[in-house]
């Protein structure tokens, strides 16, 4: 009978022919590197016998989180900034229409001047009103958007973006409307010759307020003239002092003189640009 332990006792050991017994202990387990691909994407392989090391970038508790797409990462920071500069441009063109009208505008009470910024600063308004009407769904959506993944730096952004063109649309828009649109009429019509049968005269006042406190009273001089089609038209003209209106030359005088030093009776004839009525030229009969 055989000796069932020939083959692994050290009394028998392995005859000629015979295959030797198989030491687990004394095996070396080759490494495995991976091939250059797999290196190159930041997997390490362990030997065997060894503990597993996750990847750079796994969670503890998952698979490892792919990383963005080129640009992806700077598209959300460069909306931002581009709907920023959107808001800012709103707001610089809609200061520089008040500019327009109230400073240059406001230099020239009669002549094609008067009408052409007029007409430039109803345009601008026109733009802010259009800039706003395209925004605001936009900021909708994005509010929206921001609020359903928590974004809080953005959802106060879009609110105050809403509340910056909700007060400003129907400013410019009111603006551009009852100013720009006779003055583009205007513009394209040329003024026209018509005949002042009577006219009045009144003159009020208000308070003016400055920046850095305080103010001043300046006088408002209400010419009211009735044309020979029985239509009444009005011109203002805003003066520092009680009494400059009259020593005014120009316009300013043949206005006065038929409308308060005639008694309303002289007749005049105006070249004016009728749908702003902005006067050009005016003339005693």
């Amino acid at each position: 009978m055989s000796n069932p332990n020939q083959f692994n006792s050290p009394q028998n050991p392995s005859g000629p022919g015979q295959v030797p017994p198989f030491d687990a202990s004394q095996y070396q387990y080759p490494s495995y590197q991976g091939t250059d691909s797999q290196q190159a994407s930041g997997y390490q392989y362990r030997q065997y016998g060894q503990p597993y090391q996750a990847p750079a970038g796994a969670a503890s508790y998952g698979y490892a989180q792919p990383a963005p797409l080129p640009g992806e990462e700077a598209t959300a920071p460069t909306q931002r900034k581009k709907r920023s500069l959107a808001t800012t441009i709103l707001t610089i063109l809609a200061v520089l229409a008040l500019v327009i009208y109230a400073v240059v505008g406001g230099s020239y009470d009669f002549g094609t001047e008067r009408l052409t910024w007029t007409a430039a600063a109803s345009g601008i308004g026109l733009i802010v009103a259009i800039g706003c009407l395209v925004s605001i769904p936009r900021s909708f959506r994005e509010l929206r958007r921001a609020k359903a993944v928590g974004d809080i730096a953005t959802s106060r952004m879009r609110v105050r973006a809403l509340f910056f063109t909700i007060i400003i649309l129907p400013i410019s828009g009111y603006f551009s409307a009852t100013l720009g649109v006779p003055a583009a009429q205007d513009l394209v019509e040329g003024h026209h010759t018509v005949t002042v049968t009577s006219c009045t005269y009144e003159q009020g006042s208000h308070r003016r307020s400055r920046r850095r406190g305080g103010g001043r009273t300046v006088y408002d001089n209400y010419f009211t003239m009735t044309l020979t089609d029985g239509t009444a038209h009005t011109t203002t003209i805003e003066t520092d002092q009680r009494t400059s209106i009259q020593t005014m030359g120009g316009t300013y005088e043949v206005l006065y003189q038929a409308c308060n030093v005639q008694s309303g009776n002289a007749s005049m004839t105006l070249d004016v640009y009728e749908h702003s009525w902005i006067i050009v030229d005016a003339r005693l009969n």
